[in-house]
């Protein structure tokens, strides 16, 4: 059933990211705001200066502000 919507393609390239990141222990993810209607959630790859945030969805990286928790 999910291969008729194409998700498990995604999986094993998730899988391959997320196990390279848990190799050196490091994977957290993080949910950003791209715009003013469009949040991303992904595996964190690096905080810059300015207080971005850059997180990681398949082979395509995003930079966003972060979305901090309400509780």
């Amino acid at each position: 059933m999910w291969q008729q919507w194409g998700v498990a393609n995604i999986y094993p390239k998730l899988l391959g990211q997320i196990v390279s990141r848990v190799k050196w222990g490091i994977m957290m993810l993080r949910t950003i705001s791209v715009g003013t209607h469009v949040q991303v959630q992904g595996i964190l790859v690096k905080t810059l200066a300015n207080g971005r945030v850059v997180v990681s969805v398949g082979d395509r990286e995003f930079e966003g502000t972060p979305v901090t928790r309400l509780n």
